[in-house]
């Protein structure tokens, strides 16, 4: 699609796309303005595909959209770290949200990318992130999609906010696979845990720089017998503490894993001597200068 044609479209008469951030076959992610609004707020819509393209496959993820929908609006109304959910329609078999724009860093910035955060660090971002998903966990939701790039360090009070729920996409049919997701979800089987083993992930990538896919991926070190992930050896000066935490948390056997967010909290905030906060240092910049360096990421 030639951009002029893009930035022309109206999306429901209702929305002006401003930018493409990003498309593959099943979504495609657009920045935008609500044309009656006189407050500049800026808006992430999704147009998604059904998999399902026959009428009652589709009736079924209308059902299942409108549900998923409504609970994560009044999800995002009672805790501030969670995207806002607007709207969403239904257009030529094409599902469009529109969610809240967060300005920010997406932590795809920062871990997997052979940086090796410290210690200290990776437990705030790894206890924020648990204190979001006990919240949610509590209300009957699972994130299905937790990695890097669906965790945003929002500007300027620096808080991590989760976006793009799986829940969504689940709804439609059309959720991928990601080297964050543990075995049972990858089969259809998602628990609560599965949360936990992303978050668990997504830790051992910050302390040892490794991506994903090196560190959970088909050819990634695993332990002969049990087959669980080998990860300690990219860096020896991980605490024993910590390390037993992380390994408990990506248990290939979810019946083995913690089983809640809190229990997982109880443990790392029990190691901790006093409050840690660690914060990117970003400076705040306008919505033009994302383009070319991070709204890609986002969505």
């Amino acid at each position: 699609m030639k951009i002029n044609l893009l930035m022309s479209q109206l999306l429901n008469a209702r929305y002006q796309i401003l930018q493409l951030l990003s498309a593959n076959a099943v979504c495609e992610s657009y920045l935008a303005a609500k044309v009656t609004d006189s407050n500049s707020l800026y808006y992430v819509v999704k147009k998604l595909v059904c998999r399902s393209q026959n009428e009652q496959g589709l009736n079924h993820a209308r059902i299942l959209l409108g549900s998923e929908v409504e609970t994560l609006q009044q999800l995002a109304q009672r805790q501030e770290q969670i995207q806002e959910l607007f709207t969403y329609w239904e257009e030529n078999h094409d599902f469009y949200v529109v969610q809240e724009y967060i300005p920010g860093n997406p932590l795809s910035l920062e871990i997997g990318k052979g940086k090796i955060l410290q210690e200290e660090a990776v437990i705030s971002i790894v206890s924020e992130i648990l204190k979001i998903l006990a919240f949610v966990h509590h209300h009957g939701v699972i994130h299905q999609n937790l990695k890097p790039t669906n965790i945003i360090q929002s500007h300027p009070d620096g808080k991590l906010v989760l976006v793009d729920f799986g829940s969504i996409r689940k709804a439609i049919h059309n959720i991928g696979r990601s080297e964050y997701m543990p075995i049972e979800q990858l089969h259809g089987k998602t628990q609560f845990n599965s949360d936990i083993y992303a978050l668990g992930i997504i830790a051992i990538a910050a302390l040892t720089g490794k991506s994903a896919q090196d560190i959970s991926g088909r050819n990634s070190p695993k332990h002969l017998l049990t087959g669980e992930i080998i990860w300690q050896h990219h860096n020896q000066k991980v605490s024993s503490k910590l390390a037993r935490i992380i390994n408990k948390m990506v248990r290939l056997d979810y019946r083995h894993r913690y089983q809640s967010a809190s229990e997982v909290l109880k443990d790392i905030q029990s190691r901790q001597d006093k409050h840690f906060f660690w914060d990117f240092s970003f400076k705040k910049k306008s919505v033009s200068s994302y383009s070319q360096e991070s709204l890609v990421f986002f969505y």
